[in-house]
């Protein structure tokens, strides 16, 4: 396969074998692992992992927050004597308070119909990741199904170093150079001064309050920096010392032309940043 490399001595035509990171390996991988895919998105194995439940609100948290007579009255006589202002306040630290009553009393949020088991499964090339709701235990039966299949069907071992069961929320897992993890379940209780025409109001004038929330736990996707550093110092680019990171200048390549130089340079900093640019967007 011809493709152009480029390095810091220049540029040169490969005409022999397929290259890392080539349009080939991709296809190929696809070509070997369909039946893999198709294992864990239709096979009977796993289809109790597939559940189409959906959750609906509880009543009992939807009541737990209605607020009672005596509540209103308080409010009304806020309103009345003291402003819209202290009035929106009130009800804003009254529904916050309820709402960590009800993370006390561990009133759930949602109502699921009956144990609501789900997997997502998404893979690029040979890495792949299973994200399951669920117990630990599904996670290891899911596991043991998945590397009993590779192994028996496409002769495949799972990498011992590589396959860790992550619970998002305490530890991240990474997965093609990023880390996944999942922001923990928290109370809204902050204020918004804006007008509803969108101006901020320093001044306190019109001021509203955001109604106070049960925050819906998000997958984030980030990197870490070290293993972008890591990866210039294995080009000579950085320098590790004493567990820090210093800037080095690349001696090795003051032989060559500067135009190669540049050309080299550019090429190992535009690949990093298309590759991470869009995490923490």
């Amino acid at each position: 396969m011809k493709a152009k490399i480029i390095s810091v001595e220049g540029s040169f035509i490969n005409k022999i074998g397929t290259l890392q990171g080539s349009v080939v390996s991709p296809i190929l991988y696809n070509i070997y692992l369909h039946e893999f895919d198709l294992f864990v998105l239709e096979g009977d194995y796993l289809s109790k992992y597939r559940s189409n439940k959906s959750s609906k609100s509880n009543p009992a948290f939807t009541k737990f927050l209605k607020l009672k007579k005596h509540e209103i009255l308080e409010a009304e006589s806020v309103r009345i004597s003291k402003g819209k202002k202290k009035y929106w306040s009130f009800l804003h630290k009254l529904r916050v308070a309820k709402l960590n009553e009800a993370t006390k009393l561990k009133i759930p949020r949602l109502k699921h119909k009956g144990f609501n088991r789900k997997i997502i499964y998404v893979r690029y090339v040979d890495n792949f990741i299973i994200f399951v709701w669920g117990t630990k235990n599904d996670c290891l039966e899911i596991k043991k199904l998945v590397g009993n299949f590779l192994k028996s069907q496409l002769s495949l071992n799972l990498s011992k170093e590589k396959i860790k069961i992550t619970y998002l929320k305490k530890d991240k897992a990474k997965f093609l150079g990023f880390e996944l993890w999942q922001s923990t379940s928290r109370i809204l209780s902050v204020k918004k001064d804006v007008k509803p025409k969108g101006i901020m109001d320093r001044e306190g004038k019109n001021l509203k309050y955001r109604a106070a929330t049960m925050h819906v736990p998000r997958l984030r996707i980030t990197f870490s920096m070290n293993s972008v550093l890591v990866k210039l110092v294995d080009k000579g680019l950085v320098r590790y010392k004493d567990d820090k990171f210093f800037p080095i200048s690349y001696k090795a390549a003051l032989q060559y032309d500067v135009s190669n130089i540049i050309t080299y340079l550019k090429a190992v900093f535009r690949g990093l940043a298309n590759y991470y640019g869009y995490c923490h967007n």
